[in-house]
């Protein structure tokens, strides 16, 4: 998959729905594993299933109760099962994975008690928060269907234009910035043309899978912005 992006205060990404080189085009979910009291519990078995996965990927908590799982394709409804003896199982639902990003998944367990049936599920629905506390960089992720029903002309470098603060143009700024602070990038490769600032390597606005544009601090694998 291709994955264009721009930065500066800005950034832009573009997935193309064949994968033909490296990049990031996952996700991860990650968090820690309680005891009822709030101390971390390790060596917990976890089981990750979802409409965009093969097959469930399983992981074990560490020793501080960590867990991660990672290359995650982008999707929804995702479900993490946790089972562990003497434990109230939990399932946890509605867990969305967006592309570059890590959602954070805390898991608290609660004791089995005799009158629960030990097959009895705890199910609890997982809210995605609006920030991501592994990264300070700010990230919008637009599929390709939703692209396509944008009301901007359909040009790689207008999807900029759907973050706040963009300015219009094929040489998209932010927030007063400077037009050569953004740089675009290709399945992580820096396309940006360094004459006129724009793309270097134009695409068929229609082959791409997905957009990530990403505004304010730039994490430092993108050297852009410090």
């Amino acid at each position: 998959m291709n994955t264009t992006r721009i930065f500066s205060a800005l950034a832009l990404v573009l997935v193309l729905a064949k994968p033909t080189g490296a990049t990031e085009i996952t996700g991860r979910v990650a968090g820690y594993v309680y005891d009822p009291t709030g101390a971390a519990l390790s060596e917990v078995p976890l089981t990750i299933s979802g409409p965009a996965l093969q097959q469930p990927m399983n992981r074990v908590s560490g020793d501080d109760g960590r867990y991660e799982f990672e290359n995650l394709p982008p999707g929804e409804e995702y479900v993490i099962e946790v089972n562990v003896p003497g434990f109230t199982p939990v399932r946890q639902t509605g867990i969305k994975v967006l592309l570059g990003q890590t959602t954070p998944v805390d898991l608290r367990l609660s004791v089995l008690t005799e009158s629960q049936a030990v097959a009895t599920y705890e199910i609890h629905e997982t809210v995605n928060p609006l920030l991501n506390p592994d990264s300070a960089q700010v990230t919008n992720v637009i599929s390709a269907e939703k692209a396509a029903e944008s009301p901007v002309f359909h040009q790689v470098e207008g999807m900029a234009q759907q973050a706040v603060g963009v300015g219009p143009g094929s040489r998209p700024s932010t927030r007063g910035g400077l037009s050569r602070y953004a740089s675009l990038y290709v399945d992580g490769m820096n396309t940006t043309d360094i004459s006129a600032g724009g793309i270097s390597a134009p695409m068929n606005f229609d082959a791409v899978e997905n957009f990530e544009i990403i505004t304010g601090g730039m994490d430092a694998q993108y050297n852009s912005m410090g």
